[in-house]
């Protein structure tokens, strides 16, 4: 991600985009360190997919904070 912005509900002109770049295309995520591995990757809707880059030993208490950072995001979006 390259930029994040917190915005008030309802105060759209405070609203940037971060850059967007196609799903396969060459960036700064794509070229993986030796420590990094693609965990997953996926179609979210028809218009976004995703990729799951990690670094380490990923186990269950892992993924559950991962989805414990998620659930937090989706609360500020909506």
């Amino acid at each position: 991600m390259d930029e994040v912005n917190l915005v008030e509900k309802g105060k759209k002109e405070a609203v940037k985009k971060p850059p967007t770049r196609e799903f396969g295309e060459l960036g700064s995520a794509s070229n993986l360190s030796n420590t990094e591995k693609e965990f997953s990757r996926g179609k979210l809707s028809s218009k976004v997919d995703y990729r799951l880059i990690m670094s380490g030993e990923v186990g269950a208490d892992e993924i559950g904070n991962l989805i414990k950072l998620l659930e937090a995001q989706k609360q500020v979006l909506s």
